[in-house]
């Protein structure tokens, strides 16, 4: 006869062995399904791109304090880096300035 402390070793290796289901996942999967989805960084367009915005065009904001906001193109610098936007906050126009590669063409 076996004793008593060699059934109860005998069955929880059967129990191991037979429900791998019931075992705890390693912690590295576990991390994986939790992560939050990375967003994208938007990317800089070419300079030909920055200049290619002119005044009175309507844009929208991609990046930045005001992203989503719809806004009309007030100035373009000389060297076509950055746009002065006219934004509606708080019921008023606010002139913001922002690199090109923030805002886009809103057809």
């Amino acid at each position: 006869m076996t004793s008593a402390a060699t059934q109860i070793a005998l069955a929880f290796a059967l129990l191991t062995l037979s429900a791998p289901a019931l075992a705890s996942p390693p912690a590295h999967a576990l991390e994986q399904r939790t992560r939050p989805p990375t967003k994208r960084p938007v990317r800089p367009p070419s300079r030909a791109d920055a200049r290619a915005f002119r005044v009175g065009e309507r844009v929208k904001v991609l990046a930045g304090p005001f992203n989503g906001f719809a806004g009309v193109v007030k100035a373009v610098s000389a060297d076509g880096r950055t746009v002065t936007v006219e934004v509606t906050i708080f019921g008023g126009p606010k002139r913001v300035e922002l690199k090109a590669y923030q805002v886009k063409r809103e057809f």
